[in-house]
């Protein structure tokens, strides 16, 4: 890693965000879930079934995923 603070800062966001993943995407999804869990205000949502193109096979998905987390109605 080139910033040996990185895992620091990313602790001390203070920010609302959605860190979104496929479950059967290729690449791993523990990154996500570390940076997920540094974030204090942070949450996490893992698309069922999806593998790495989230928004091509499972669009429906993360527009809820993306609404509901906006507070916006479905």
């Amino acid at each position: 890693m080139h910033q040996p603070l990185l895992y620091k800062y990313v602790a001390k966001l203070n920010i609302c965000t959605l860190v979104m993943c496929a479950q059967k995407d290729i690449r791993p999804n523990w990154p996500a879930m570390q940076i997920q869990a540094l974030m204090p205000n942070a949450e996490l949502a893992i698309i069922e079934g999806a593998a790495h193109y989230i928004w091509l096979t499972h669009d429906d998905e993360m527009r809820k995923k993306l609404r509901s987390f906006l507070k916006l109605p479905q």
